[in-house]
């Protein structure tokens, strides 16, 4: 009895470790099954934020901004910067504008802003504001002369009714008198009113001229603009400067004759070229700053014997041994311009035929030839506004002093010396502080292919 009492125990034991196993095993396989799905969501849930902000993005400045702000508006990030997005397209007046096709409708390059454009736009504004208040305030000037005429005329009107009262009272003898004075008034009435309208016609024509000037004004400054800027290159080679080397180009050699040695230029009449004018040539434009800038001449010098309209023909006055002179060498003269007329100021005495003696009369004859080349001579020996060049001569020696028993003339010449070695320095000084290429004779000679030689 005790023996089956014993066995159905165990039967009942391992019914229930059998259930219980059963039960745990189901169990573990739903809590697996909701930790893959968890995962599973978490995953995609990671992936799908990923797709508004990278997990390496979410710590910088400006996701944690636009944090801050959406949570301060109350909404979440994606409504924040969706109701920015819809801010900038009002104000951008364009529901699918991005930024290239804004830059486009707004003329923008890539570096520009819309902050910038819009000052530039302001200040245009202001100066068309200016011009037309400038207008306006003419314009209420001649409506005044306008006004003061027509008062003038109402006076005159005024006097007329009040005189012709009076002639009225009088007998009849003096009708004629009266319709006679009638009649010169009446006259001087067609005489005022077309005094006025020509007044007014005048005005209107003047503020018409006054803009085509304004017009022709800015046109010229524009001409002028470009030539300031090819200018400038001939200023900056004279003043021994680097430069931009097409710009010194004044002519190319168009031909050779084998037979005559003569060679021909492609430059004439038209551009001011005169006979006598001496030119430097060079193997190519590059070659004219590399020989300002170390103080060497070109291959060779031409001097103008005969001058065409576009062409001239030339003799060599100088060569290099074993660099001859071909077709498509350039020449140039760094003080000569077809296009404008240099100013120079001559100052002191010079040896241009190389005696050994500096005379005045050698200067007038620079003065002559810079002339004759199609340059102006600014008299006198101060520096002006618009001078180019000042091309000094000879230092004048620095006088010893004189003696305690000097005479009369030997103070005289003392003293003028000592005058012209001051001015001379004065000279130098005042253009090397206000910019002005100074030449002397040697450089003068070297950037003009020869000088007057």
């Amino acid at each position: 009895m005790a023996s089956r009492s014993a066995s159905t125990g165990t039967l009942i034991g391992l019914v229930i470790f059998v259930l219980m196993s059963v039960v745990f095993l189901a169990l573990s396989i739903i809590f697996f099954v909701g930790k893959t799905s968890e995962h599973e969501k978490a995953v995609q849930a990671e992936q799908q934020l990923s797709e508004f902000i990278r997990a390496e993005e979410r710590g910088r400045d400006q996701a944690k901004a636009l944090q801050t702000s959406a949570a301060g508006n109350q909404r979440s990030v994606f409504g924040e910067m969706a109701d920015r997005a819809e801010a900038m397209q009002l104000f951008l007046g364009s529901n699918d504008a991005d930024l290239a096709t804004t830059r486009t409708a707004l003329a923008l390059g890539e570096t520009d802003t819309v902050r910038g454009a819009l000052n530039d736009l302001r200040q245009q504004v202001r100066a068309r504001t200016d011009e037309t208040t400038s207008l306006k305030t003419r314009l209420a000037d001649a409506t005044k002369t306008a006004d003061t005429l027509r008062a003038q005329g109402a006076n005159a009107d005024k006097l007329h009714q009040a005189a012709l009262a009076k002639v009225e009272g009088t007998i009849d003898n003096f009708r004629t008198a009266v319709e006679d004075a009638q009649n010169r008034m009446n006259a001087s009435i067609a005489a005022f009113e077309a005094f006025r309208s020509e007044i007014e016609e005048s005005q209107r024509n003047a503020m018409a001229e006054k803009d085509r000037e304004l017009n022709a004004s800015r046109e010229e400054v524009t001409v002028l603009s470009e030539k300031v800027s090819a200018l400038q290159s001939k200023v900056e080679l004279a003043s021994g400067r680097a430069t931009n080397p097409s710009d010194l180009v004044d002519a190319t050699i168009a031909g050779i004759d084998p037979t005559s040695g003569h060679v021909f230029i492609s430059i004439g009449s038209q551009s001011r070229v005169t006979p006598g004018m001496t030119f430097e040539v060079f193997d190519d434009a590059s070659s004219i700053v590399a020989s300002a800038e170390n103080g060497t001449r070109g291959k060779a010098s031409l001097q103008i014997l005969k001058v065409g309209d576009k062409t001239s023909t030339c003799r060599l006055l100088r060569s290099t041994k074993g660099h001859p002179v071909i077709k498509g060498d350039v020449v140039a003269n760094a003080v000569f311009d077809p296009n404008y007329r240099f100013k120079f100021l001559v100052h002191g005495a010079f040896d241009v035929n190389k005696d050994g003696r500096a005379t005045a009369a050698e200067s007038d004859f620079l003065r002559e030839r810079i002339r004759a080349w199609g340059g102006d001579v600014v008299d006198g020996s101060d520096l002006t506004g618009d001078l180019d060049f000042i091309v000094l001569g000879s230092e004048p020696a620095l006088p010893a002093p004189l003696p305690a028993d000097a005479t009369e003339s030997q103070t005289t010449a003392y003293v003028a010396a000592r005058e012209a070695r001051e001015k001379y320095e004065t000279l130098f000084r005042e253009a090397r502080d206000a910019q002005i290429p100074v030449l002397n004779w040697n450089r003068f000679s070297t950037l003009t292919g020869g000088g007057v030689s």
